[in-house]
């Protein structure tokens, strides 16, 4: 099945990371749950509801806090991969350039020597 892309392999490729994306997600949550609990078992004296609820306000904060580093990391990595983009560009085309001076060079010696020659 093909969405608007039609290229299966594409949409494979965007269903693995969505499922990766959502362990991750997950996985993270369990972390600062795990943290959060560590965390309030050294207050024994809170009361069990009161407990839960600095579990729920610690984990709550991880996350932000998780959410804003991911942010930052895929922005950055967005900023990277379009200077790199713009440096391949540049090399690319130098590297044409050269191709092309080298070539007519080639020609220019090889026209040159026949012109000698005959």
């Amino acid at each position: 099945m093909n969405g608007p892309s039609g290229d299966p392999i594409s949409e494979t490729a965007a269903g693995i990371n969505r499922i990766e994306g959502y362990l991750l997600v997950h996985s993270r949550i369990e972390e600062a749950r795990r943290d959060a609990e560590k965390f309030a078992d050294q207050m024994y004296w809170l009361t069990s509801s009161q407990r839960a609820e600095i579990v729920n306000l610690y984990t709550q904060d991880r996350m932000a806090v998780t959410k804003r580093s991911l942010e930052m990391t895929a922005s950055r990595a967005k900023e990277l991969r379009q200077e790199y983009a713009a440096r391949y560009a540049a090399l690319k085309q130098r590297l044409l350039s050269i191709f092309v001076a080298t070539l007519v060079m080639s020609l220019t010696l090889t026209f040159a020597m026949l012109i000698v020659l005959t």
